[in-house]
């Protein structure tokens, strides 16, 4: 019997072991950012978003992901707070989450260097420049859901 929990709490912890080193593999895949020096000094202290991030969502992403919902792509809207901070996407993750662009999916398409992934797409031929990801970075960051609550 003995050699039986010896054996139970080992396979136990070597699962454990698996899960956090595939946790640790999937985290560390995801792109990081922060922006350059001299971009990061650019910005602004507070990022207001209908003054700085929603021209840049209508002129980059509403073309498929605003109010037209002939135009609609993946069934998100962007132009709608319970569409960019709400709503789960086919993936379970959201498009924007307050305060942490690591689960922001949106975000992590905006920032991926893959073809495949990147938002917007490069047949777009509209992409973000620098410093517009690093404001949407820092008003991602610095948005929080009691911030959200006052956007209505």
């Amino acid at each position: 019997m003995k050699l039986f929990k010896m054996i139970f709490k080992t396979v136990h912890i070597d699962r454990l072991v698996i899960v956090l080193v595939v946790q640790l593999f999937i985290i560390s895949c995801q792109p990081v950012y922060s922006p350059a020096e001299e971009i990061a000094a650019q910005l602004p202290d507070t990022v207001d978003f209908n003054f700085h991030i929603k021209p840049i969502l209508s002129d980059r992403c509403f073309s498929c992901h605003g109010p037209d919902g002939e135009a609609l792509k993946a069934e998100l809207r962007l132009d709608t707070k319970a569409g960019a901070l709400e709503q789960r996407l086919s993936s379970g993750q959201r498009a924007f989450v307050a305060g942490n662009i690591q689960q922001s999916e949106a975000f992590q398409r905006i920032i991926s260097t893959d073809p495949e992934m990147q938002m917007p797409p490069v047949a777009f031929q509209r992409q973000l420049r620098p410093y517009e990801i690093a404001l949407m970075a820092k008003c991602c960051l610095l948005y929080t859901s009691d911030a959200a609550d006052e956007e209505d």
